[in-house]
């Protein structure tokens, strides 16, 4: 967490803005964090998987795998690539961008 919060910026509030900028909502994430303990941040996604990679054993970590499907069960998190193959462990950290795979399964 340190060395993602160094190379982070610290959220105060987020907006969600129309098209044409209205501002239609206002979360106070900097509030809500400091409640729960841990700020919340703005990272490059790329920071973020090379403080992962620096944490966990290579097998652990897939880069260029493109995920396309998860699931959980009492074994663990199992996430499915397109390559055909699959791993099973005890946490799934899903960083595959915008359109997550990860998160909507979580959702």
């Amino acid at each position: 967490a340190d060395a993602v919060c160094a190379s982070s910026s610290f959220i105060e509030r987020g907006e969600l803005r129309s098209s044409r900028g209205k501002v239609l909502v206002v979360t106070p994430v900097g509030a809500i964090g400091r409640k729960l303990g841990a700020p919340s941040v703005c990272v490059h996604r790329a920071v973020l998987q090379r403080e992962i990679f620096r944490k966990l054993d290579e097998d652990s970590v897939h880069f260029n795998s493109e995920c396309i499907r998860t699931e959980q069960d009492s074994q663990g998190a199992t996430a499915h690539f397109s390559n055909g193959r699959s791993k099973t462990g005890d946490v799934l950290i899903g960083a595959d961008g915008l359109r997550s795979v990860v998160r909507e399964a979580s959702a």
